[in-house]
């Protein structure tokens, strides 16, 4: 499952690892999209879209 598949299961730009796990997608899968770029790890368990996330400003990051 691609990163942009995952995101477009919530209403959210970014994913918990919980909401993951319910999608099928375990913790190694989310290592793997990390290591490949698609995901960056915001802080433990929370996801954002690499490219989401590089579009933000420093203060857009911090409000995420």
């Amino acid at each position: 499952m691609l990163a942009s598949e995952l995101l477009t299961c919530g209403p959210r730009d970014f994913l918990l690892r919980r909401e993951a796990i319910d999608l099928g997608v375990d913790d190694n899968a989310l290592a793997r999209l990390v290591k490949a770029g698609e995901l960056v790890r915001i802080r433990q368990g929370a996801y954002a879209p690499a490219a989401a996330w590089r579009a933000r400003s420093p203060k857009d990051r911090h409000l995420l």
